[in-house]
């Protein structure tokens, strides 16, 4: 049986996930989603040769955002706060610069109008 050494990437994610619970007071569910997310993101990451959720750039970033298109809006926006969550946690923890940042815009979902209330409704 093979063991798999934790990658860099995957103590970044236990670290961030460590100060969202401990810190933050995040709930469970949320702690959950951000490492799912995040865990995601890593394994791509991976694949492009990107060591640390720090070293992301503007590629890094593209690429990321290319393997999201098969997902729902706010899927997408979910995940790319995670990501930019992430690399800003980072960037206060090392004393560096938040930079290249992915975009989380275009992605929300569509505002709907209010439907209008039926005679019976307004008595």
């Amino acid at each position: 049986m093979r063991v798999q050494e934790e990658s860099h990437l995957d103590s970044e994610i236990g670290w961030f996930l460590d100060h969202m619970a401990a810190e933050r007071s995040a709930s469970t569910h949320t702690v959950a989603a951000y490492d799912r997310d995040l865990k995601q993101i890593a394994v791509w990451l991976a694949n492009y040769a990107v060591a640390s959720f720090a070293q992301v750039d503007g590629d890094a970033s593209a690429m990321v955002r290319s393997k999201l298109v098969e997902y729902a809006p706010s899927t997408i926006q979910r995940k790319l706060s995670a990501l930019r969550s992430m690399i800003k946690f980072l960037a206060r923890r090392r004393g560096t610069a938040a930079e290249n940042l992915p975009s989380t815009g275009g992605f929300r979902k569509p505002k709907s109008l209010p439907k209008a209330l039926t005679d019976d409704e307004m008595q």
